[in-house]
Formats: C-alpha cells, sequence, structure tokens
C-alpha cells in the first residue's frame, strides 16, 4: 500500500470523527460551524505564515472563494442533519456522495457514465429508503435525511471544484482560505437565524478547537490532498469506511443502537460502495455470462 493510499485512509478515519463532537458540543448548528471556521482559519493561516505559502494568483482565489463557499454551506447542513437524526444516519445520508460524484465528474469531465454507475445510483437510493421510518416532512429524521442528501451534493462538488481547478495550490494553503471563505460566508446567515450571540464554555472552545486543528484542518487537508491523485469519485467509494468508523464510536462512545432498518440500509450501501470499485472489465465480463 503506497503513501497517497495511507494517507487517504487516515483522512478518511479523521472524517468520520466530527459528528461525535457535534452531539457533545452543546451549541446549534449553526454558531458550531461560525466558531469551528473562526478557530480554525486563524489556525491554518498561522501555519501557512509560517510556511510562506500565503499568496495565491488571482484566478485561485477566485476557485477558492467558490469552494470554500459550497464547503461551509456543506458543514452547515451535515451539522444541522446530525442534529435532526443521529450521527449514524447523518453519516449514511452523506455517505451518498460517491455515486452523486460519479454523475457530476461525468457532467464537469465530460465522461461516460456506465451502467454500473446507474445500477449502484439506484442502489444507493434503495439504501436511503430504509432509513426513512415514514414518508412525510413531519417527520424530523426524515427532514435530517434531505438535509443530509444536499450536503452530500455539496460536499460532491466541492471536491470536484477542487480537482478541477485547485491541484496545483499547496494542500494548506487550500484548506485556510477554504475555511477563511466559509467563516465569512456563514457569518451573516448564521447570526440572522440565532437568537443571541453564542459565546462556548472553555470546555465546548476546547472541543471546538481540536474540531478545527485535527479534524478539520487534518481530515479535509488529507482528502484534498487525494483529490490530487484520485478521482472523487474513487475517494468517495473508499470513504464508505466512514460508515463503519462513525457507527462504531457512536456506540462506543454515545452508546448509540441504531434500528434494525439501518443495519439494511447500511449493508445496502455499503454494497454498493464495493460494486463500484470493481474495475470496469470485471463489470463488462459479468454482464456477458
Amino acid at each position: 500500500m503506497n503513501k497517497n493510499v495511507l494517507l487517504l485512509h487516515l483522512g478518511i478515519f479523521l472524517l468520520s470523527i466530527p459528528a461525535q463532537f457535534a452531539t457533545g458540543i452543546n451549541i446549534p448548528a449553526g454558531p458550531l460551524i461560525w466558531w469551528r471556521c473562526l478557530f480554525g482559519s486563524a489556525i491554518a493561516f498561522a501555519l501557512l505564515a509560517i510556511m510562506r505559502k500565503v499568496r495565491v494568483t488571482r484566478i485561485e482565489l477566485i476557485w477558492l472563494l467558490i469552494t470554500g463557499c459550497i464547503m461551509g454551506f456543506h458543514w452547515w447542513t451535515y451539522f444541522l442533519s446530525i442534529k435532526l437524526s443521529s450521527v449514524a444516519i447523518g453519516i449514511l445520508s452523506l455517505f451518498t456522495y460517491p455515486v452523486i460524484s460519479v454523475f457530476l465528474e461525468s457532467l464537469f469531465f465530460k465522461t461516460k457514465i456506465s451502467q454500473k454507475q446507474i445500477l449502484g445510483g439506484f442502489g444507493i437510493l434503495a439504501g436511503i429508503y430504509f432509513l426513512i421510518p415514514e414518508l412525510t416532512l413531519q417527520n424530523d429524521v426524515t427532514i435530517g435525511i434531505a438535509v443530509g442528501l444536499l450536503s452530500a451534493v455539496l460536499f460532491s462538488l466541492r471536491g470536484i471544484l477542487t480537482r478541477k481547478h485547485l491541484t496545483q495550490v499547496n494542500t494548506v494553503t487550500t484548506m485556510g482560505y477554504h475555511i477563511l471563505f466559509s467563516f465569512l460566508i456563514l457569518s451573516a446567515p448564521v447570526w440572522l437565524v440565532t437568537p443571541k450571540f453564542i459565546i462556548p464554555t472553555a470546555t465546548e472552545a476546547g472541543l471546538i478547537v481540536i474540531l478545527a486543528s485535527f479534524f478539520t484542518i487534518g481530515s479535509h487537508g488529507l482528502i484534498v490532498y487525494a483529490y490530487k491523485h484520485f478521482t472523487v469519485s474513487t475517494v468517495g467509494i473508499l470513504s464508505g469506511l466512514q460508515l463503519v468508523y462513525g457507527a462504531v464510536i457512536a456506540y462506543l462512545i454515545f452508546n448509540e443502537v441504531p434500528a434494525s432498518n439501518f443495519y439494511i440500509g447500511a449493508v445496502i450501501i455499503m454494497g454498493v460502495s464495493v460494486f463500484e470499485m470493481l474495475p470496469e472489465r470485471v463489470w463488462v465480463a459479468m454482464r456477458r455470462k
């Protein structure tokens, strides 16, 4: 296993942990993301100042602004999904982004979508179906899944645009600007819908610093690095391990045991991820049989 694969797996593991902090910090989703971005951008730009990697070109700055804003809204919708439903369902909803990436990559990179990829998309929809306790928007869990799916689209779009336009930019530089622009774009909407300005306690601030450094700059930085060596679809498929890591951590820390339907949906979605990993020649051989 080469270095790039190992770093990708480390990034995936770190990416599965922020959900646990979301339930451990008693702050609404919007303000939590705002404080996360504030601390994260301060830490990132301190590192960039030491590394002397702050400067970027004008066109790079434009794409960093676009992808950074998308990233900010992805974070907000992801944490809101968790608050409305649960850690496990929030992660599962986000996990649809590998198949979403297949279709978006085809659009942006002009590649052909195979029948195998289309079947994978229907498989993901089947898995999500089992996560919904009842098909009505009156149910908070259903709304949480809908918000999680929106978060998945945003996460996929940010990855594809980063791969298409920012592979030449240093990874820490990309993350620093992403977090900064996320902070700026979320400032107005977050505090317009929040009744009062929320200041975290010392304990909460400490958790947010950990969230901002290891599980934001660290995890997303490794994923951005992976986009330089793998397609967004490949990164997404391997990210299925988030489902396993997240569920295990939620059980160990919060004793969160999901309902039986969760396992059905999880098995289907994990099966689709394995199916998507099959080389195209294997799929062609299967069809011939």
